[in-house]
């Protein structure tokens, strides 16, 4: 039955959940692999956002929590899905009417005549009767969809909050599209019904019904992505797109890069404290080929103690009571003095990768103070750097390399000789 408030397209509703297309736009690349690597370590989501809630510079205007970071992925999701919640009826009427019923009968008995008593039933006991049987009909809505349609707007009441105010016409079209549809749930065809996530033969199922269930199933289909991916694929679609939070996970990829040589070189390789925000390293315990000890921290500002204390400290008493040390992205720190830097920069615009050699020369002096062989390198976007470059200030080594490069800079360090090398 066409009730003509939804637009239903049929076959392009259709498609699976990973064909959906997403805002990542001509943004910089993400190296897949190392991502892999760094989400392989955990079991949920959450443990994503809290590691995406790690101060990516030390001094930053804003500090991120693991809530700020839900939050900024929530609402790309929800922009995701306004597309297919504009095809939706405009009226709660609309989804009423096309809500299939089944009708349950049931019986009482009661001492006193009520509505829907059966007399010839009453009889039966004898007359005049002393108890009278009543029959009851109750029509509920069918229980496939009744049950997918309360969790699927259980799941989009709890994902509203996160959305963008809605500004431009097709915005304000898709929230109110889903206020009618939200209006179920003060229905008594849905007040009584518990949610239940569908799985593939009822959703199947569904779309067979025609409009406008239709239009529920690629809703559903991209809520149920949400909890089944992996986390590496949801936060390629959900925290890349977001500038503010490229950059963070950039970062978490370039630790995977770090992470996948390293036991590739034949390393054992330990993570010993969770990443996040207010997490103190060293976060990874790292025993070489050669059985020798190295410690890879993320943010290593952690890294410095009272002895040595980190030269900045002292000189930024003049501006601050209480400054916060700084460090770079990664640090792999291993036997004999010897410390690799890594500074993440994430932009497709050269001179802001540039702009990272002045951070990676200052890290890299500040770790003479507890070190004797350093190399420090800026990782920025392999569609920015084409090449790996050193250059040699002072005794330390300096250098842009791409995520490709991370594997040949992790496998100098672990060689005896590397620094003479390199």
């Amino acid at each position: 039955m066409d009730l003509g408030d939804g637009d239903d397209r049929g076959p392009e509703l259709s498609r699976e959940p990973t064909d959906f297309p997403h805002a990542l736009g001509d943004v910089p690349p993400i190296p897949r692999r190392g991502l892999a690597e760094t989400c392989a370590m955990w079991t949920g989501a959450g443990q994503l956002w809290r590691a995406l809630a790690t101060d990516h510079e030390q001094i930053a205007e804003r500090r991120w929590n693991e809530r700020d970071v839900e939050h900024r992925a929530m609402r790309v999701l929800f922009e995701m899905l306004e597309p297919l919640l504009r095809r939706w009826p405009r009226r709660t009427r609309a989804w009423i009417d096309a809500l299939p019923a089944v009708t349950a009968h049931s019986t009482a008995v009661t001492a006193t005549p009520t509505t829907g008593v059966s007399w010839p039933l009453t009889r039966r006991a004898g007359w005049p009767p002393q108890d009278f049987v009543a029959r009851h009909r109750r029509r509920t809505p069918a229980t496939t969809l009744a049950t997918t349609v309360r969790w699927c707007l259980d799941e989009l009441a709890a994902l509203a909050p996160h959305a963008a105010v809605a500004e431009r016409p097709e915005q304000k079209e898709a929230r109110a599209r889903l206020a009618a549809a939200m209006a179920l749930l003060d229905t008594t065809a849905l007040a009584e019904v518990s949610g239940d996530p569908p799985g593939h033969a009822e959703l199947r199922a569904i779309r067979a019904e025609g409009s406008p269930w239709r239009s529920l199933v690629p809703v559903c289909e991209r809520l149920l992505w949400r909890h089944r991916t992996p986390l590496d694929q949801l936060a390629m679609e959900l925290v890349a797109p977001d500038p503010a939070l490229g950059g963070r996970l950039f970062h978490l990829a370039v630790l995977g890069e770090v992470l996948h040589a390293l036991r590739s070189s034949g390393a054992t390789v330990t993570n010993v404290v969770p990443l996040g925000a207010g997490a103190k390293g060293p976060h990874f315990l790292v025993e070489d080929y050669a059985h020798r000890p190295w410690r890879l921290w993320f943010e290593s500002a952690g890294s410095w103690s009272s002895d040595p204390p980190e030269p900045y400290l002292t000189a930024a008493k003049a501006l601050f009571p209480h400054p916060q040390p700084l460090g770079a992205d990664l640090m792999l720190e291993g036997p004999d003095g010897r410390v690799l830097l890594f500074e993440c920069k994430y932009s497709s615009n050269r001179s802001t990768v540039a702009a990272g050699y002045h951070q990676a020369v200052c890290y890299a002096v500040e770790a003479f103070a507890r070190a004797d062989h350093v190399t420090s390198v800026v990782v920025g976007p392999t569609s920015v750097i084409r090449s790996a470059e050193y250059t040699q200030v002072d005794t330390a080594l300096i250098g842009f390399v791409s995520p490709d490069d991370v594997p040949s800079v992790v496998e100098a360090a672990l060689r005896q000789d590397a620094f003479d090398e390199a």
